[in-house]
């Protein structure tokens, strides 16, 4: 796996004009994996304990970032996590969606699914 923080690397656009603090690109594309690969990286945009989001990957039949992972910062803080029994299923591109704020205003491409996981941990929404 390769990381970049040069998102100038990523030879496609990022949705709705999202800025993530790296992406990744898994080789070869198209393997797949089952179980899902958990993905785990460092907090490196500090986001506060809790904190919940996406993670995508580049789908190369529909040519665009879909979410493939629910995500949550470690309670200490230091690391984000892929949900359990989510994570990478096909190699290919990806990156993580920024953090949604906890009013409720995400980006389009988080938002349901930032509700819904909200929902679930009976968080208001």
């Amino acid at each position: 796996m390769e990381y970049y923080q040069n998102l100038s690397a990523v030879p496609m656009p990022m949705p709705d004009g999202a800025a993530p603090p790296f992406a990744w690109t898994l080789q070869p594309t198209g393997a797949t994996f089952d179980p899902p690969i958990q993905i785990i990286y460092p907090n490196i945009s500090g986001l506060p304990t809790g904190s919940i989001a996406c993670f995508l990957s580049f789908n190369h039949d529909t040519m665009s970032f879909e979410i493939i992972a629910g995500r949550s910062v470690t309670d200490d803080g230091q690391c984000i996590v892929s949900d359990p029994g989510s994570g990478i299923t096909v190699a290919g591109w990806g990156c993580a969606c920024p953090a949604c704020s906890v009013t409720g205003d995400c980006c389009s491409v988080a938002g349901a699914a930032t509700e819904s996981r909200r929902a679930e941990r009976g968080a208001d929404v």
